[in-house]
């Protein structure tokens, strides 16, 4: 999930002329107070001076150009948020920051349905309810996230030895190799 950002401007202009040209009727400082609200959410509102950069010059983080790039989503209030791998790339304080993120929306019943894909168990977020695994482009299982990732499943899907444990509310899988 790219969302096209102007590495000339600071994460707030990002956002601020993102909402400006998604809500006409709002005002400049109806925009300004959503825009600040949303940065407080994802974890940006203290960066939201700093430009964004691009990959030879950065100015912001890989995590926080995720986040960024999710709350240019957000800020439309879609009814579903579809992020492909938003974990990629980022080291583990990142992730794992992102992956809280995602858990406090799916505590929040104002926040739209998320489908995330992924490779990786442990990058599920708490508060997933639901699963679907994959089988050579054919959905091979779906339903309750409990019933859906066990090791039988996930072995089967990967065609791979694998056990599969929740620790708490995470899950992982480990190769049986």
């Amino acid at each position: 999930m790219e969302v096209t950002v102007r590495s000339d401007l600071t994460v707030f202009q990002n956002l601020y002329y993102n909402t400006k040209l998604c809500y006409d009727s709002l005002s400049n400082d109806q925009i300004i107070k959503k825009v600040s609200s949303l940065l407080k959410d994802i974890g940006l509102y203290e960066i939201r001076h700093l430009k964004v950069g691009n990959p030879l010059n950065k100015k912001i983080s890989g995590g926080q150009r995720k986040r960024l790039n999710i709350a240019l989503e957000l800020i439309r209030e879609p009814q579903v948020l579809f992020v492909d791998e938003p974990t990629s790339g980022l080291d583990l304080p990142g992730r794992e920051d992102l992956l809280a993120r995602f858990a406090a929306f799916a505590s929040d019943p104002s926040s739209p349905a998320s489908i995330i894909v992924t490779h990786h168990l442990e990058e599920i977020p708490v508060g997933t309810t639901h699963a679907l695994l994959i089988k050579s482009g054919q959905i091979a299982y779906s339903g309750e996230i409990d019933d859906v990732l066990t090791t039988s499943n996930v072995s089967d899907v990967f065609n791979y030895p694998l056990t599969v444990n929740k620790e708490g509310a995470r899950f992982f899988a480990r190769a049986n190799r």
